[in-house]
């Protein structure tokens, strides 16, 4: 009986990417092809996540797309990864999560800044918000990031399949994805010839983008950068908030973001 391998396993869990892909993307998607033959026939197979892969992209058309919000690769926990970029699957109690301080550094930043939107949260610092999620006095509600979906936000992830924390692994991920990030920015870039979209990279792998996306010269292409959150100094600091910065290049209506 063969040996699994990664590239067995990828091609066996994507060889039909084109079909689970939600009909209004694939148009843009002609001529794409995964590269499986160039994942190393050494490299060993075993559990791939998330199985739910696109889903970034069953909530919305390219057209409604208003932000892309780029990650790099899924939680290295296959419990947490969802298919989209910063999304935790499994915080389901944000009270008790925040409290036992199971909700990764990132997610806890980008909380912090959603709540920082509404002018009375605006000036607290982290530690104040997040003791007020911890106690009740905030109530987030569980469907955040469908509800930012929901409002032309993509959180897409640049490399969309993980496997084992391997760097040998991770690259063969990536380089599998890439012909498909680099389609996902020509169909936003197209968009944003006729409207603004915000290509949004925090982190500077994100910020690898900003030259393909300045090199397309689409009119409405907003870049906006910031640190990583996974370190509150890097994205929270000057007393900008990376989610109001996105607001004020795609102007309005805002994104409700909390």
């Amino acid at each position: 009986m063969p040996t699994a391998t990664l590239r067995t396993d990828l091609t066996g869990m994507l060889g039909a990417w084109r079909s689970v892909l939600p009909a209004a993307w694939r148009p843009g998607f002609d001529g794409v092809e995964l590269p499986f033959d160039q994942i190393p026939a050494t490299l060993a197979g075993g559990p791939i996540w998330p199985k739910r892969f696109f889903h970034a992209f069953e909530d919305m058309n390219p057209d409604r797309v208003r932000a892309v919000i780029f990650g790099n690769d899924p939680y290295t926990k296959i419990q947490q990864a969802t298919g989209r970029s910063f999304e935790q699957g499994d915080v389901t109690d944000w009270k008790a999560q925040f409290r036992s301080k199971t909700v990764s550094p990132s997610l806890r930043n980008i909380v912090i800044a959603a709540v920082r939107t509404q002018t009375a949260w605006e000036k607290k610092t982290g530690l104040q918000i997040a003791k007020a999620v911890a106690s009740g006095e905030i109530a987030l509600p569980a469907d955040l990031f469908s509800r930012w979906a929901a409002q032309g936000v993509l959180w897409l992830n640049r490399t969309l399949t993980f496997s084992v924390w391997d760097g040998k692994i991770r690259d063969a991920h990536k380089r599998l994805w890439a012909p498909f990030t680099s389609r996902v920015l020509i169909a936003l870039g197209a968009q944003a010839r006729a409207r603004a979209v915000a290509f949004v990279m925090w982190g500077g792998i994100a910020q690898q983008l900003e030259a393909p996306i300045v090199a397309m010269k689409a009119p409405g292409a907003k870049i906006v950068k910031a640190g990583h959150p996974q370190m509150a100094a890097g994205y929270l600091k000057g007393g900008r908030n990376p989610l109001d910065d996105i607001n004020a290049a795609i102007g309005p209506p805002a994104v409700k973001w909390f």
